[in-house]
């Protein structure tokens, strides 16, 4: 299930769109999404707006799904939209596999998206 988020003041970095939400949108900029993946901000008040901000506004728009890459704790934190807030899925620290429940048998090596960074 897909849902919208306002734009232009939410701009993930990267979202997933299901082939039922690809198939709706009809050639348009995608207003919605079923994942929607950040990566942290260095500054404070960044990371606050990536931590409880946009977190806030995507469980308001109800993405099913919402993935965090902190470089700075190096952990690939993944949260669920149950009802109208997220609950975390998993926290996942290099040595594991990040994982998704939208997405079964998607998994990516936290190792690896750190040292590609580096």
């Amino acid at each position: 299930m897909s849902a919208t988020f306002d734009q232009p003041h939410r701009e993930p970095d990267l979202i997933y769109l299901s082939q039922v939400t690809l198939s709706a949108i009809k050639g348009n900029y995608p207003y919605t999404a079923d994942l929607v993946l950040e990566g942290i901000s260095g500054s404070q008040q960044d990371r606050e707006h990536d931590l409880v901000t946009k977190r806030e506004a995507y469980a308001e728009a109800g993405i099913a799904e919402y993935w965090l890459v902190d470089p700075k704790r190096k952990r690939i934190i993944v949260l669920t939209l149950e009802r109208d807030q997220y609950v975390v899925h998993g926290e996942f620290a290099p040595g594991t596999e990040a994982t998704s429940p939208l997405l079964p048998g998607f998994t990516v090596d936290v190792q690896s998206i750190f040292a590609a960074a580096e």
